[in-house]
């Protein structure tokens, strides 16, 4: 059995938590991206997975 390492970042804005993102992504960790809108998390995630991340946007929707 293969275990995948997944890291989850709350709180995704353009400073900590994108940073957060890009650093785990490094790792090799799979990363989910949570954050109210998709204007924040959206572009993050495409950045990741164009660089071959799994990458995931999850947002607020009330």
């Amino acid at each position: 059995m293969t275990t995948k390492k997944v890291c989850v970042v709350v709180g995704v804005g353009p400073g900590n938590g994108a940073a957060l993102g890009r650093r785990f992504a490094k790792e090799g960790y799979a990363v989910a991206l949570l954050a109210r809108s998709q204007e924040t998390s959206g572009p993050l995630a495409k950045s990741l997975a164009d660089a071959r991340v799994e990458a995931r946007p999850f947002n607020e929707t009330w």
